[in-house]
């Protein structure tokens, strides 16, 4: 037996929109993390699936030892899980003897599945309601009497604690309409394909409290050409766009740590004019048991006129939730300010999250060459730069495991990155945004 299983994940104002799509471009980095409050559900992120089709039977293998027992399940990591039916994309029949197999699998699918306190909810199928309301040329719905009828009446009477259930995913808005905000049960094409192609940068705009898919497939050049200045050079262009693993993973790790840190740039623009002024949001979530106080850092740095600009808030994370920490004017002209923001424990002064927001457009900005300062041990590099740097790739031959990758830093900071197996300095190279060639570190 086969099911769609999304893995649901509760952060509130955090959501990573499709870095499936960017990095391939790991250099789009944080700024793809969006501010809709409540709960976000993830579809493919990366080279890691977490909207899979999966065995149901592997499902309860790798979750639960039938004891409950080996602790590596969805419900013991406190990961929540949406449950579709094995229907998509297809218009499907409804005679009795499909109806009845149907209604055994149904039946042995929800009591194999409905112990696992990790089951948020049951999607009675993937995308059947727009197949057939988009296009038109279906008269008859057949499968409306297992989506509306049967599969409810299944999950009501085998669920006890009940466990929600919905038609469809998606299902709502006026017939196929898959970005109606004011209806839950998003899906968002619009940035991708769907006629608009909309900027990434807009996904906040478009996004709501039930939002089950952002992506679509889009000409990448397109993408490119909108953020960053045209090149003919194939090392450069690679680093902007290559598909490359594993700097997606430790972007994605950055956002699912245990505190993470956000910021939300808002500002109108005036054409020709431009924006000079903006409002900055910042949240952060503590995934922890307890509250914990903190002190926000916020540093801006100009990049054109090389001013700096600190500022300091005592600020508490409230525990196992997402808090809205302040809100503040950008100093300056917003549209060259690098904004970083830091979370520092009271208590022992440990760094606890971080966060930079750049200004963008990419291909707008003159970056400046970060100064970078590279110190390397045994399994260890130690950073820090003059300039904010973006996208810090560090790269070696041999088979190094980096414990953070991808690093954007500002001036000030110093980043530690285990490296394990690493020994010979010379055999480090590093790339960042605005000089995508590798090089050796002196």
């Amino acid at each position: 037996m086969w099911g769609w299983i999304t893995v649901v994940l509760w952060s509130t104002r955090m959501a990573i929109m499709d870095l499936v799509m960017y990095s391939d471009l790991a250099t789009f980095q944080h700024d793809v993390v969006s501010s809709k409050d409540s709960l976000f559900f993830f579809g493919q992120i990366g080279s890691t699936t977490m909207n899979f089709g999966l065995p149901l039977e592997q499902f309860e293998q790798e979750t639960t030892d039938g004891q409950g027992t080996n602790g590596l399940g969805m419900s013991e990591f406190g990961i929540l899980v949406w449950k579709d039916f094995q229907f998509t994309c297809g218009v499907y029949p409804a005679y009795k003897v499909f109806v009845a197999s149907v209604c055994k699998e149904a039946t042995d699918n929800v009591k194999q599945l409905r112990h696992h306190p990790s089951i948020a909810l049951f999607h009675g199928n993937n995308k059947d309601y727009q197949m057939i309301l988009q296009w038109g040329d279906v008269k008859l719905f057949p499968a409306i009497k297992i989506y509306e009828d049967m599969l409810p009446s299944i999950v009501k009477a085998l669920c006890d604690p009940p466990i929600p259930y919905h038609h469809g995913s998606l299902y709502g808005g006026q017939g196929w309409d898959t970005a109606d905000l004011t209806v839950r049960d998003v899906y968002q094409w619009n940035i991708w394909g769907g006629g608009k192609e909309l900027p990434y940068q807009e996904y906040d705009l478009m996004a709501q409290e039930w939002h089950a898919q952002r992506s679509f497939e889009r000409c990448f050049a397109i993408v490119m050409n909108e953020n960053f200045r045209v090149t003919e050079d194939l090392e450069t262009y690679a680093f902007r766009m290559q598909m490359r693993p594993k700097p997606v993973y430790y972007t994605i790790k950055q956002h699912l740590d245990t505190f993470v840190i956000g910021l939300l740039r808002t500002f109108y623009d005036f054409g020709t004019s431009g924006a000079v002024s903006a409002k900055l949001d910042i949240w952060a979530s503590n995934l922890m048991l307890k509250q914990c106080l903190t002190t926000l850092k916020l540093q801006f740095v100009d990049l054109k006129s090389n001013c700096v600009a600190t500022k300091e808030h005592k600020v508490v994370l409230l525990p196992n939730q997402s808090s809205e920490l302040i809100s503040v004017a950008c100093p300056g002209a917003h549209a060259t300010v690098v904004i970083g923001a830091r979370l520092l424990d009271d208590r022992s002064g440990k760094v606890l999250a971080h966060h930079i927001d750049w200004p963008q457009l990419y291909k707008y900005q003159a970056l400046p060459d970060p100064r970078l300062k590279v110190t390397v041990t045994e399994n260890r590099v130690e950073l820090q730069v003059e300039k904010p740097a973006k996208c810090m790739l560090l790269t070696t031959k041999s088979n190094v495991t980096w414990s953070d990758n991808t690093i954007d830093l500002m001036p000030g900071e110093k980043r530690i990155v285990e490296a394990k197996r690493l020994i010979d300095k010379s055999e480090l190279q590093v790339a960042f945004l605005g000089c995508e060639k590798a090089f050796s570190i002196p």
